[in-house]
């Protein structure tokens, strides 16, 4: 891996500020206890009911302290919300006490130690500590919602909502990060997703429309059904709402949604009475709406319920479930912000006029304070751009990427897939499609796998029924079945093409677990209103382009082979490359596990790849039986490179790339993933009798706040008001200075050129390189296997191996058994208030895996 090809170096701006002067000042620590009505005295912050830290809470009894006891808390200690509080004074011991509501808090503070500058710089840990509470003393003290190292504002919900009863929350991130012999601060903008604040009847109205549903008024909320009540249930656990009735001031949780509320029969001094007349004589409140769903609050199965026309949802409640697709659109075009727009709103929020400053570096009493400084000018860097590599085709020869992208038209395949001919099915369970233009699809889609030198012609269609799915794909394969050898013996299809109506994920996950899974079968799903949309339809050009795609993805789901990058070859000489990754149940759901993906090349071109999927205990990130599913990856390399026989072959290096690592947990993985895969590489080359098999272990990631910027917006980020044209830096920037934390053992590489908005680099860390590979050659490496991507023709952003085993995670779910699925979820979501062990066991039953024939294949494209 010495062969380094020619680069441009390059000067970019990074979201970066300078810590141009540490602290001067010495912090005196201190050690808090809490005492209460509601808690122990203990050296803990404050809990709440379900025994989790209530930071929450905690700060705002700090807070309260502190402004009720100035003359001693001049300047603000720092707090961290759990029981450490950093202060310039020497004399805060001492036990003070508050009152919030109804309840008396004592809080005792012990001086446990002091830290002059040159003692603070010995912990890093520490320094880095007290710097990250320093500079989240402005925004903590604007009343922002406040997210981990990212604070919201909150705004008209009409101004910023998404389908569904939830809004868009636009705000800040800022962290302090450690450079090589320097310290930074990362700011950029930030963006979440909360519930919509205001009325409950908004948010009610709001999320059964986004079901779908006619419900434009609140005389139609009135008709829900049981069923609705249910969903909704689901969508509001949890959330905190307050209720407009005289004595009840403080927020609660919702448990449950009821129905008709406002009738709703509760015992009251031994008397039957409802919601409606108890508000009545108690508080003098008219129930307007008695019909309309309401709220169980608090956390007793027995907690008063309240009509929905008297709550009103507290604002900055961050929704953590699954978005639909079309909240996940809606977000994304109100998240998006090109590269000019996005440095500008940094550069506002650092140094900008009264109003829009949010960090206030420049005149922040709390950096005074401690003779700290921080830069107002973002950072430039020196960086390099690597020159793309030429996309090799079949006959057609070579292309050369331009702008991270490159064009397939008349270019024959590197490798079509087996004759097709007619040994396919195509099967519509979209009812509502035009013959006309399904004609006209399938004779495009037909021609331009013929041009990409498929073998193939063109059928008609059968109708499937979306109530009877594995029917339908029974009688298919019959009536499409060809003559064979033997009258017995009939040639069945070897490829389905399933067209599915706009809203039919049941329907697609039946015939992934049908044909996919348990048949083998390599299959293509399209959906209604792509295949024939308007643009489609009504451009030739459109709908090429559309079935150009298809052909790529069909191509390799069937054996073939789209393009290679011939520049890998002399880096993956007697080489595997892998892309690992962990997916976890989504947000809210519970009682499901996690599932890991395992996906490896068995050829020097990495186009060739074998996978596996394998279910795990929810969220644990590292891969427990990565070490079984390497040596299966490793037999599939060692049957595709001698084709089956016992003759020799080498394997000399494994490249993985591992997905979706946290910085916080890279130690457990170089203890636990990687001592795994050096176990089994030992054991393999005392097999094989081989020489010791060099492992070289990449984390990559795209979960962080790094951004790069052209050198020449800068002006106009500068400038307020001048919108700029949405320009990126260019694919193939490497920035591996500076910035990193260790120079050559992590770096940043933009791969691909960005479409909307501002892009994200990936940044890859090193944590083993055997071939001792300088980082120039894993940075080539990394970077020109996003160019092998089969169903794309533009660079991707992270290599292709990791994408693979992403959507290999992805696509686990067609292999459950969908009934048994829902019955394991549905117990788990029933069993939620009792810990009952989750049982792996269950799960796997319900889980079929592929056959060899799949798994050998990019069958999840």
């Amino acid at each position: 891996m010495s062969m380094v090809p020619a680069r441009e170096n390059t000067t970019v701006i990074t979201n970066h500020f300078a810590i141009t002067r540490p602290p001067q000042a010495t912090f005196h620590l201190y050690q808090g206890a809490y005492i209460g009505s509601d808690y122990d005295t203990l050296p803990d912050p404050p809990r709440s009911r379900n025994g989790s830290p209530d930071k929450k809470r905690a700060f705002i009894i700090m807070d309260q302290v502190q402004s009720e006891h100035v003359r001693q808390f001049t300047p603000n200690g720092m707090f961290d919300g759990a029981q450490q509080l950093y202060s310039l004074r020497k004399d805060l011991a001492n036990t003070y006490t508050t009152a919030i509501g109804h309840s008396q808090y004592q809080v005792e503070l012990r001086l446990i130690d002091s830290l002059p500058p040159d003692k603070l710089r010995q912990s890093k840990s520490r320094l880095l500590n007290v710097l990250q509470m320093i500079v989240k003393q402005a925004p903590q003290r604007r009343h922002l919602v406040t997210r981990g190292n990212s604070f919201y504002k909150v705004t008209n919900p009409e101004e910023s909502k998404l389908p569904g009863g939830l809004v868009h929350l636009h705000g800040w991130f800022q962290s302090v990060r450690p450079a090589i012999n320097k310290l930074l601060v990362n700011v950029n903008i930030s963006n979440a997703v909360a519930y919509r604040h205001g009325p409950l009847i908004d948010l009610g109205i709001e999320f059964f429309m986004g079901m779908g549903k006619k419900v434009p008024d609140i005389r139609d909320l009135q008709r829900i059904s049981e069923v609705d009540a249910q969903k909704l249930t689901r969508y509001v656990t949890n959330v905190k709402v307050t209720v407009n009735v005289a004595g009840v001031k403080k927020p609660k949780a919702i448990k449950k949604v009821v129905l008709r509320a406002g009738k709703f029969e509760f015992d009251k001094d031994g008397q039957l009475t409802t919601v409606a007349q108890h508000l009545w004589s108690k508080y003098n409140q008219t129930t307007r709406f008695p019909d309309l769903f309401g709220v169980r609050l608090g956390n007793s199965k027995d907690g008063p319920v309240y009509p929905a026309e008297f709550c009103d949802v507290v604002p900055g409640q961050f929704f953590r479930k699954q978005l639909s697709p079309d909240q996940q659109a809606e977000f994304i075009r109100r998240a998006a912000r090109n590269p000019s727009t996005q440095l500008r709103d940094i550069i506002d929020a650092i140094a900008g006029v009264p109003g829009k400053q949010v960090f206030d570096y420049a005149d922040s009493a709390y950096l005074k304070d401690v003779g700290m400084t921080i830069s107002t000018t973002p950072m430039s860097l020196q960086g390099s751009i690597i020159k793309p590599p030429p996309i090799h085709f079949g006959s057609t020869g070579e292309v050369t990427p331009a702008q991270g992208r490159w064009n397939v038209t008349g270019a024959k395949l590197q490798l079509p897939a087996a004759p097709i001919k007619s040994r396919w099915a195509l099967v519509n369970f979209d009812p509502t499609s035009s013959p006309r233009d399904m004609s006209k699809f399938v004779e495009r889609l037909v021609t331009n796998l013929q041009k990409r030198g498929i073998d193939i012609v063109k059928i008609e269609p059968m109708l499937g029924n979306s109530t009877d799915v594995e029917t339908s794909l029974r009688m298919a394969a019959q009536r499409f079945a060809r003559p064979g050898p033997a009258p017995d013996q009939p040639l069945f299809p070897i490829f389905f093409l399933i067209v599915l109506p706009s809203s039919a994920a049941t329907v697609k996950q039946q015939v992934k677990h049908f044909l996919t899974v348990t048949r083998s079968i390599p299959t293509q799903c399209i959906r209604g209103g792509k295949w024939n949309s308007r643009k489609n339809m009504s451009s030739d050009n459109a709908l090429d382009q559309y079935c150009n795609n298809l052909a790529l993805k069909i191509n390799v789901k069937l054996g073939g082979v789209n393009s290679t990058v011939p520049l890998l070859n002399k880096y993956l000489i007697n080489t595997m490359v892998v892309g690992c990754d962990v997916s976890h149940p989504a947000p809210g759901e519970r009682g499901k596990p996690s599932i890991a993906s395992l996906v490896a090349s068995v050829n020097e071109t990495a186009s060739y790849y074998t996978s596996q999927v394998s279910l795990q205990e929810p969220r644990v990130e590292i891969i427990s039986n990565l070490d079984k599913m390497l040596q299966v990856a490793i037999n599939d390399y060692r049957q595709f490179v001698t084709k089956g026989d016992n003759r020799p072959f080498a394997l000399n290096h494994v490249i993985v790339f591992r997905d979706g690592v946290s910085e916080g947990e890279h130690q457990q993985v170089q203890e636990q993933e990687v001592q795994m895969i050096d176990k089994l590489l030992m054991d393999f080359s005392k097999t094989f009798k081989q020489p010791r098999v060099a492992l070289t272990y990449l984390i990559v990631t795209k979960r962080h706040h790094v951004r790069f910027f052209p050198q020449h917006i800068l002006n106009a980020a500068s400038t307020s008001g001048n919108q700029a044209a949405n320009e990126n830096c260019g694919a193939g920037l490497v920035i591996d200075d500076n910035i990193v934390q260790n120079k050559n053992h992590d770096f940043f590489l933009l791969s691909h050129q960005g479409l909307i908005g501002t892009s994200r680099p990936a940044h890859y860390f090193v944590l083993r390189n055997d071939m001792n590979a300088s980082i120039s050659a894993l940075e080539n490496v990394a970077y020109y296997l996003c160019h092998v991507y089969a169903s794309a023709t533009r660079s991707v952003s992270i290599p292709a191996p990791v994408y693979y085993a992403d959507l290999a995670c992805a696509n686990a779910n067609y292999h459950f058994n969908k009934a048994e699925a829902d019955r394991l979820q549905e117990a788990s979501t029933v069993n939620s208030d009792h810990a009952e062990p989750f049982d792996l066991r269950l799960w796997q039953n319900a889980f079929t895996r592929a056959g060899d024939a799949t798994r050998r294949s990019l069958y999840f494209i």
